[in-house]
């Protein structure tokens, strides 16, 4: 994909719906494309999510504190090919998706 053929996959989340964030997409001349609500299956910031969430799970953290550092070093233990695989596995899903303009197939 070329850099001018990326656009932003949002939800309808009160923040992505203000009107601030729509000045600034369109100010920016980023592209976007909705998607229904409730559907992580059909955003993949959501799978790198339950990622993180296992493993933070794993170290059991007892405090705050504790969650804030586990999360911090279990967000920068990512694999990058662990990331790369997901975004590879998605692109012929977010491809479909842009084809019928957000909704399902």
């Amino acid at each position: 994909m070329k850099l001018d053929e990326w656009f932003l996959i949002q939800d309808n989340a009160p923040s992505h719906r203000s009107n601030h964030t729509k000045a600034f997409l369109l100010q920016n001349n980023i592209q976007t494309m909705s998607h229904p609500l409730n559907s992580p299956d059909q955003n993949l910031i959501e799978l790198v999510w339950v990622f993180l969430k296992k493993k933070v799970e794993r170290e059991n953290p007892q405090n705050q504190e504790q969650l804030r550092s586990t999360i911090e070093q279990q967000w920068d233990s990512f694999d990058q090919q662990q990331i790369e695989n997901c975004i590879h596995h998605f692109k012929d899903r977010i491809r479909k998706l842009y084809d019928l303009k957000g909704g399902f197939y």
